[in-house]
């Protein structure tokens, strides 16, 4: 027992050692993007959705986890004011339902604002718009051509805030469409060096949509960038002060809100939780086998039968009952070999017999005069009306005698 402590003591200042270990290493920055409100990591949008009470000067902000279909149809219910509804990712994907309905929403007075780097055809298509992979013809040239490690691009000259533009990291944000097509009711917002439009807006109906290929441009990192904060903000206050849904059903591995996730997301609980578990199997491996008291010693039971016998004996001997005193030895000398030589006297009614003591003699190895004196002796007590004390005397040291050890033995 004292070793299996000093096991799991040892194992113990192991696991810890290890977690301290692991604890008081820098986190390596995760530059993984994940678009959701809660990702405080460089490309998630943590600030961005912290400061849109700011951009719309206090209306009310809703996160919204439900699919364009379902959100809708509860907001017909509640007949809702007008809305700006947000949409980044780093690719929204739309059906043709959702994409019909979203436009639906539009026509009738709302906004709608995305940020993606690729759209799907059905809502291109209902756009009329199209998108072209920067990688193609004149672009790809130009893209391979270039030794920048920055994706440069800015407003257009009308509303140009910033000369020198903006720009984003290849290596951490992808950048691979542009729109064409963009006539009509249609404006370019912003467009790269060579004058690709990387954000548009859209008149359809009675609403706005606002469509860009950057969603990295919204991330925390960028934010947190002077000159593209400005870019932010340019693009978000082209819709006007509304109620603003801000989307959370349509992000890219997007996990349920359960508290094993939130544990498993924060570093601190994550390491108690396995440590917990590590402790649990530590506790089964060497605590489950069985254990209980241990069992006392208990001193055999004593044969309280010969007491007994001796102390009705002894009742009869002091009584002077000696005859009744010697049947009931006699019978009991009967039983005797019938437990232990499986004789049965009641079948041999002439135990005085030459056969029956021979046969008795080769069982027990007494003399056949040893025998026929024990067994003449017996028929006599079996037919007297009383005996004295000698008789009595004689009876027991015959049978005591039959019963001790045989020489020949």
């Amino acid at each position: 027992m004292k070793s299996n402590k000093k096991f799991l003591l040892l194992i113990g200042a192991v696991f810890l050692l290890l977690f301290w270990i692991e604890s008081s290493q820098p986190k390596p920055i995760d530059w993984s993007p994940g678009f959701s409100k809660d990702e405080k990591k460089p490309l998630g949008d943590y600030l961005l959705f912290e400061m849109l009470p700011a951009i719309f000067n206090g209306q009310n902000i809703q996160s919204v986890n439900k699919n364009i279909i379902d959100q809708l149809d509860e907001d017909k219910l509640q007949n809702s004011k007008d809305i700006n509804y947000i949409f980044v990712n780093d690719v929204v994907d739309f059906n043709e339902y959702e994409a019909t309905r979203l436009l639906d929403f539009v026509q009738q007075g709302h906004h709608v604002f995305i940020a993606s780097s690729s759209f799907s055809d059905t809502l291109l298509s209902l756009l009329a718009l199209k998108q072209m992979s920067i990688y193609e013809g004149e672009a790809f040239l130009y893209a391979t051509s270039i030794k920048d490690s920055l994706f440069h691009f800015n407003f257009c000259d009308n509303i140009k805030t910033i000369d020198t533009g903006y720009a984003i990291s290849k290596e951490f944000s992808s950048v691979s469409y542009y729109f064409d097509s963009i006539q009509g009711q249609k404006k370019m917002l912003a467009a790269d060096t060579l004058h690709h439009c990387v954000l548009t807006e859209i008149k359809y109906g009675k609403g706005h949509v606002i469509l860009c290929t950057l969603p990295h441009a919204f991330t925390n990192y960028y934010i947190l960038k002077p000159s593209n904060l400005d870019f932010i903000l340019q693009t978000l206050t082209r819709m006007p002060l509304q109620t603003v849904w801000w989307d959370e059903h349509y992000k890219s591995g997007r996990a349920k809100d359960t508290p094993l996730r939130y544990i498993l997301d924060n570093s601190s609980l994550k390491w108690a939780y396995y440590l917990m578990l590590i402790g649990l199997m530590l506790f089964v491996l060497f605590m489950g086998k069985r254990r209980q008291r241990i069992i006392p010693r208990l001193d055999p039971m004593k044969n309280t039968s010969l007491e007994f016998a001796e102390t009705i004996g002894q009742v009869y001997y002091e009584k002077g009952d000696h005859i009744n005193l010697a049947q009931k030895k006699v019978n009991y000398f009967k039983e005797y070999l019938r437990a232990k030589y499986m004789l049965n006297l009641t079948q041999y009614p002439h135990r005085n017999s030459t056969d029956f003591l021979v046969n008795l003699s080769n069982k027990t190895g007494r003399s056949v005069s040893e025998l026929k004196t024990l067994f003449e002796y017996i028929s006599y007590i079996e037919n007297t009306l009383d005996i004295n004390e000698k008789e009595l005397i004689y009876l027991n040291t015959l049978i005591e005698r039959f019963k001790s050890p045989s020489k020949s033995n």
